[in-house]
Formats: C-alpha cells, structure tokens, sequence
C-alpha cells in the first residue's frame, strides 16, 4: 500500500473514530483522550514520513546535480585529452619528418666526404 493510500485510510479511521463514533468495542464508552492520543501519534507519524520523504527526495537532488557535475568534469577531461593527443601525433609527425631529413642529410654529406681516388 502506497504512502497516500495509508493517509487515506489514517484519515478515514480516524473519522469513523472521532466523528461517527464507530471505534472500539461495542457497548463501551469512548475515551476522548484515548482518541485524542490516537490522533496526535497519527498526526506525528505523518509529519515524520513526509519529512523523511522531503529529505530523501533532496538527497537524491543533490545526487543527480553531483552526478551531473562529475559527468561534466570528465567530459571537459575528455575534451582536454583529445587536444592533447592530437598535439602530440602532430609533434610526432614532425620528428618523424625531421628524422628523415637528417637521415637524407647525412647520406648526402657521406657521399660528398668520400674520397674521389
């Protein structure tokens, strides 16, 4: 039974107790207090669930913005870490293009110091 249906049914006891006069064992008399006793636990049971019910669904609001912060966060990491290695393939194909100049420098600069006998 869902947290409104027992309301309801709280609400619907409590007036048959206190205002039809139904509660009880037939043939003894109402104790006001008795009821008055009842309906101040009922009223303090129903304070309780709705405030447990207000502070779990802002826990789970806090949850969902924490969660949605973090997701953030990685996203922009993401971001970052793909800027850097882009940066870094293309400082790898730059080396890669040097090394080769310097390897077809020193071929030229062999063939150019060999004795000419």
């Amino acid at each position: 039974m869902g947290f409104y249906n027992t309301i309801k049914k709280i609400s619907q006891t409590l007036f048959l107790f206190l205002f039809l006069g139904e509660g009880g064992p037939r043939g003894h008399e109402h104790n006001l207090y008795e009821y008055a006793t009842l309906l101040t636990i009922y009223i303090m049971g129903y304070y309780v669930i709705t405030s447990l019910i207000k502070e779990r669904i802002n826990m789970y609001k806090q949850l969902t913005d924490v969660s949605l912060k973090s997701l953030d966060m990685i996203n922009k990491n993401a971001e970052g870490l793909n800027k850097l290695a882009g940066f870094l393939h293309d400082t790898q194909k730059q080396l890669n293009m040097l090394a080769t100049k310097v390897l077809e420098l020193e071929k030229k600069l062999e063939a150019y110091e060999r004795p000419k006998n």
